[in-house]
């Protein structure tokens, strides 16, 4: 990603040895990261964010990498030393998410937010290119490892053989075979054709050459069996795990939608132990993300997005109109009491944090509304419907999850 900022022209650097500092300033920030996974989703948010605050801890923290490995930094780059902090952490995210589950990670923390910052131009194009990029490697994992669409889509079926092994003949055997069968016995050498030069001698040598030869063949041919065996019961095994992988989809994947249906019909929630329909808003969309997360693997089709939104819409009296997010978070505010029983409060050890962790530290009263600029790089104006409010939620919960582990 360093490349591609420079190549967007977003950062300027002249000198090729400059570029492999912000480089090796981003091996140390990789070893970091994957050290402390649970601070993955803060780097994510400050890399997306081109108005985070400079004197965050977190960016002071990857300045100070960098710095580390070019000295002349902040002389060099005093006007915009955000981008090319920016710049450095993009390239550890890229590198971390070869990894399918940081992959998601990164998603997940990304997906949401990415729609209310003030990205532009080359630099917004650029991102949003980074996430789609692997938003299809997520949706493409999904489909693969649990799929829910209408057909399963196992990949080009590849059976690795190896190719049989050569067999021999023992050709010592067999000129002992031929040469006993030849041989007069009276001429030593281990002859044992007791004939000379008459019809009986041809009759010996046919019926005893016969045998050694057979003989011979037949242990080639058992040599030429037990490999063929091997690569049959191969073939089997490799059939067996193909149709196995087959059924396990296809039974995770009725499951699944049934557990849905059901779930969306019944109207139910086992957290609340009450109808969907009883909760009011702002309650209601945290239990209903809690709630559906505890149905979804951490991998999984955007498909199931949608499921939950159209979810949410249809417990819903009201048109799924835009509200402002204060005026959201101003229902939660009110609500922070009973809420108490049903989330849990967290250690936050970041400045900038997952709108699910702000909630948190809303209701054990760590956090103002006010303060939603400092956490999550919104205004209190940002704009959203609840049912976007609540799939928001639930991707936070599908990370949190995650870093439970």
């Amino acid at each position: 990603m360093i490349q591609e900022f420079l190549t967007n022209n977003l950062i300027q650097i002249t000198e090729d040895e400059n570029v492999d500092k912000l480089l090796k300033a981003s091996v140390s920030l990789e070893k970091k990261l994957t050290k402390s996974k649970n601070k993955i989703p803060t780097f994510v948010l400050i890399a997306f964010d081109p108005e985070i605050n400079p004197t965050n801890p977190d960016v002071l923290d990857v300045q100070q990498l960098i710095i580390d490995n070019w000295k002349t930094f902040t002389s060099n780059c005093k006007d915009t030393p955000l981008t090319y902090i920016r710049a450095v952490i993009f390239e550890t995210l890229e590198k971390l998410s070869a990894d399918i589950n940081l992959a998601n990670l990164i998603w997940l923390s990304s997906k949401n937010i990415q729609k209310y910052l003030k990205l532009k131009g080359k630099e917004k194009d650029l991102i949003i290119g980074f996430l789609n990029q692997i938003g299809n490697k997520i949706e493409e994992a999904a489909i693969d490892n649990y799929s829910i669409s209408k057909t399963n889509n196992l990949k080009e079926i590849k059976i690795e053989l190896t190719k049989l092994q050569d067999v021999t003949i023992d050709n010592v055997k067999l000129e002992t075979s031929l040469m006993a069968a030849i041989s007069h016995s009276g001429w030593g050498q281990g002859g044992q054709n007791p004939h000379w030069n008459d019809v009986n001698w041809t009759k010996f040598l046919s019926k005893n050459a016969a045998n050694g030869i057979s003989e011979i063949l037949k242990s080639v041919l058992v040599q030429q069996n037990t490999h063929i065996e091997e690569k049959l019961n191969k073939i089997q095994e490799s059939i067996k795990n193909i149709v196995t992988k087959l059924l396990l989809n296809n039974n995770n994947s009725l499951n699944l939608r049934t557990e849905l249906l059901w779930w969306k019909e019944a109207c139910y929630s086992g957290i609340l132990k009450a109808s969907y329909k009883e909760i009011p808003k702002g309650l209601l969309e945290i239990i209903l993300a809690i709630d559906y997360s505890e149905f979804i693997p951490y991998i999984y089709p955007q498909s199931v997005n949608y499921f939950l939104k159209e979810t949410h819409i249809g417990i819903t009296i009201e048109e799924d109109n835009k509200m402002k997010i204060s005026e959201i978070l101003k229902l939660i505010d009110d609500k922070k009491e009973l809420l108490k029983q049903y989330i849990a409060d967290s250690e936050i050890e970041s400045e900038r944090i997952l709108l699910f962790d702000f909630i948190r530290g809303i209701v054990f009263n760590k956090f103002s509304i006010k303060e939603i600029k400092k956490h999550l790089g919104i205004t209190e104006t940002t704009e959203l419907t609840l049912s976007e409010f609540t799939l928001w939620l639930f991707h936070d919960v599908q990370v949190i999850n995650f870093l439970k582990k």
